[in-house]
């Protein structure tokens, strides 16, 4: 992780207990996956530590992204983020049973689902219990008038994905980057990687003598960070395994040259 330049100061050892894990299985037939997850020293952090970190490492101008897998501390994390002014990225997966009553979801300013994600939430939120299939523009309505998010993205596989943009009131279908796809397996945490770092560089290059915390994206920046996720989810299907097939920075931006995007 130091030669990808991950900070690992704040990294924790346990004596007793083994680091969380994913089991995954790969179907030979769709290439999709199914997870077992041992949650492990996943669920030990605690709030105190998770405040130090906050107050030594991050500041008003920083981007948190966060996920369902560190148990029911996770949702008083996200409280200590907004109160430090941070922007959070919440992609709530997987996706609990009683995933609203553990995070407030009007401190998420950007939410990025799959649809089943999507539709499981809309239930929950709503009551709503029938199969009967719901629109993903119906699920954005809904979600975009219940909560404040500044950004909605719903992906679908290989049927690429929608997205709406508060700002701006827009809405965004992008198609899938299409490629011979192997293993689905880390696709959804490429592309929200990709796509906050897209925008955080968008941000930086138009930052001037106001304060950065007041900026926000443009809906260009939002669209060209949804292309550049998808380029980026789309070259890591086309690969096996998880952290090993995510793309590296270079040969995204080589694909969205080659294919115009």
């Amino acid at each position: 992780m130091n030669n990808h330049g991950v900070r690992v100061d704040h990294i924790i050892i346990s004596e007793d207990q083994p680091t969380g894990r994913a089991f995954i299985q790969v179907s030979q037939k769709t290439r999709d996956n199914s997870i077992v997850l041992l949650p492990g020293t996943n669920h030990m952090i605690s709030l105190d530590e998770a405040r130090k970190i906050l107050s030594q490492e991050f500041g008003v101008n920083d981007w948190v992204i966060m996920q369902n897998e560190i148990g029911q501390i996770g949702g008083e994390i996200l409280k200590l983020c907004k109160e430090k002014g941070l922007t959070t990225v919440f992609n709530p997966s997987p996706l609990s049973e009683n995933i609203i009553n553990v995070f407030s979801f009007n401190l998420v300013d950007y939410l990025i689902v799959n649809k089943l994600e999507a539709v499981q939430l809309y239930k929950q939120i709503s009551g709503f219990s029938s199969d009967e299939d719901i629109s993903i523009q119906d699920l954005l309505t809904f979600i975009s008038i219940k909560f404040k998010h500044i950004g909605i993205i719903v992906t679908l596989g290989s049927e690429g994905l929608y997205a709406w943009y508060r700002p701006e009131q827009k809405v965004f279908n992008l198609p899938a980057f299409k490629t011979k796809v192997l293993d689905t397996t880390g696709a959804g945490d490429t592309f929200t990687g990709y796509f906050v770092s897209s925008i955080v560089r968008s941000l930086k290059q138009r930052r001037t003598n106001n304060s950065f915390s007041t900026i926000l994206p443009t809906a260009e920046d939002f669209l060209d960070a949804l292309k550049e996720a998808t380029v980026a989810s789309g070259l890591a299907v086309s690969q096996l395994g998880a952290m090993e097939s995510i793309p590296s920075f270079n040969d995204v931006q080589k694909s969205k040259i080659m294919f115009d995007i």
